[in-house]
């Protein structure tokens, strides 16, 4: 995301929030199998291609981060597929992602770019870390991975549900971007790539691209 809303980031996503996103999806549905995978390296290669940042360093954070979105629900392919698509574009699924070309000491950094001082601050306070004083911790790979998963389930918690509806559109809305719609259609093309690769089946017709 270019710049995240306030934020009241929790150190631990409690597992029963991934219990209640679980029930959330009709069993059999496409989005229901298989669920509670994890997300491998070669996974992500398939999905994303050369979009995937330093694949050692990637591979080396991803058993972090596969435990977050465990924790937050994000476990079934649609949902997964929004998730991961999101952050390709965000970060290239790099932990340590920095803003580039910014001077700031509260640029963009992390998973989903966690920018400015307020949202800086925000995050520590809810933390318990000081992000304030020492910014560079929102981009190792437990914080980076923490802060992403709770703006998706919580300051965003109906990106779930758009996920569970293959509606892009409104994940990408809840990310904020500046909008455009070529970079909607480019998200959107990743998740309906990565869907195909977790799931074995092509994501339906309906799927909504454009944010609305």
């Amino acid at each position: 995301m270019r710049s995240l809303r306030p934020l009241t980031i929790v150190r631990t996503i409690a597992v029963t929030t991934a219990l209640a996103a679980t029930a959330a999806v009709a069993p059999g549905s496409a989005q229901a199998a298989p669920v509670d995978r994890d997300v491998t390296q070669a996974q992500l290669v398939a999905m994303f291609g050369s979009q995937v940042a330093t694949h050692s360093r990637v591979a080396s954070n991803l058993p972090e981060l596969n435990r977050q979105m465990r924790a937050a629900g994000i476990i079934t392919p649609a949902r997964k597929s929004a998730f991961l698509a999101t952050l390709v574009h965000e970060s290239r699924l790099d932990p340590a992602a920095n803003e580039k070309g910014s001077r700031s000491r509260y640029k963009g950094r992390g998973y989903i770019q966690l920018t400015g001082s307020y949202n800086y601050r925000a995050a520590g306070k809810a933390l318990k870390v000081n992000l304030s004083a020492n910014p560079q911790v929102a981009a190792e790979p437990r914080t980076s991975a923490a802060v992403a998963v709770w703006y998706w389930t919580k300051q965003r918690p109906t990106s779930n549900a758009a996920a569970d509806r293959f509606d892009m559109g409104r994940i990408s809305r809840n990310v904020a971007y500046a909008a455009s719609s070529r970079e909607d259609a480019e998200r959107c093309r990743d998740f309906k790539r990565a869907y195909k690769v977790l799931s074995g089946s092509n994501a339906p017709a309906s799927t909504k691209c454009y944010r609305h």
